[in-house]
C-alpha cells in the first residue's frame, strides 16, 4: 500500500512538473505568454496605418504617447542625419495639412482623387514584456491620383516604441528610417515636377505626391 502511495505521488510529481516545463516553453523563459502583448501592438499598429491613409489627425495622434510622455518622432532618409520633432511640432505641421489632405482625397472636380496606400510587412518584436515593447515593420508607400497613375513613393522601416499605460498600449518613441527618396512629386497640370532634399517633409513625412494649392 506505501508503494503504491509513493509511486502515486511520484507519477503526479513527474506530471506536474511536464506541464510547468511545456507551458513555459510556449511562454518563453520569462514566463510570459507574449501573444497577447504582440496582437495588441499589431491592432495599435493596423489602426496607425488606417490613420495615416485617410489622413485622420486624431487617429495619428492616438498611437503617440501623451505629449509629457512622448519622446520624439526620429526621421532619417538614406545616410542622411536624422532629425526630430517633438509632439506639439507634429501636431502643428499635421493640424496645418489637414484641410488640404482631405481636400486632394475628394473625387474630382472637387479633390484630385488622390489615394495613399501603405502596406506593412511582417513585425518584429524585441524587449517584449507586460508593459513594453519594441516593433519594427517595414513599409511601401503608393500613391495615385486622377493624373497621376500608381508609384511607389516611399519605403523605409518604422521601429515603435511602445508602452502599456492605463490599459492602452502607445507609441513613446517613433524613428522613420526612410530608404533613399529618388523624387518627391509637385502635381503640375497633367505633369509632375521633382522636388528633392527635406521640402516637402512634414507630420511623419509618409507619402511625398504633394498637390498644387
Amino acid at each position: 500500500m506505501k508503494r503504491r502511495l509513493v509511486s502515486s505521488i511520484a507519477l503526479l510529481l513527474c506530471l506536474t512538473c511536464s506541464l510547468f516545463f511545456l507551458s513555459g516553453c510556449k511562454k518563453g523563459g520569462s514566463g510570459l505568454d507574449t501573444g497577447p502583448v504582440k496582437d495588441a501592438i499589431a491592432a495599435k499598429i493596423e489602426a496607425f496605418k488606417s490613420s495615416v491613409e485617410s489622413y485622420d489627425v486624431e487617429g495619428m495622434l492616438a498611437f503617440l504617447a501623451e505629449e509629457s510622455n512622448f519622446e520624439g518622432l526620429y526621421i532619417t532618409e538614406g545616410n542622411n542625419q536624422p532629425y526630430a520633432k517633438n509632439y506639439a511640432t507634429l501636431r502643428s505641421e499635421l493640424e496645418e495639412d489637414e484641410q488640404k489632405q482631405l481636400a486632394w482625397r475628394q473625387p474630382a472636380p472637387e479633390g484630385k482623387g488622390y489615394v495613399l496606400t501603405m502596406e506593412l510587412g511582417a513585425i518584429t518584436y524585441s524587449n517584449v514584456s507586460q508593459s513594453g515593447a519594441v516593433a519594427s515593420v517595414g513599409f511601401t508607400i503608393k500613391e495615385k491620383a486622377d493624373e497621376i497613375s500608381e508609384l511607389v513613393t516611399d519605403t523605409g522601416t518604422m521601429v515603435c516604441t511602445m508602452v502599456k499605460t492605463q490599459g492602452d498600449w502607445r507609441c513613446k518613441r517613433m524613428n522613420i528610417n526612410y530608404a533613399v527618396v529618388e523624387q518627391r512629386i509637385l502635381f503640375s497640370g497633367a505633369g509632375v515636377e521633382e522636388m528633392t532634399g527635406t521640402e516637402a517633409v512634414a507630420g511623419f513625412g509618409l507619402g511625398s505626391l504633394l498637390p498644387e494649392d
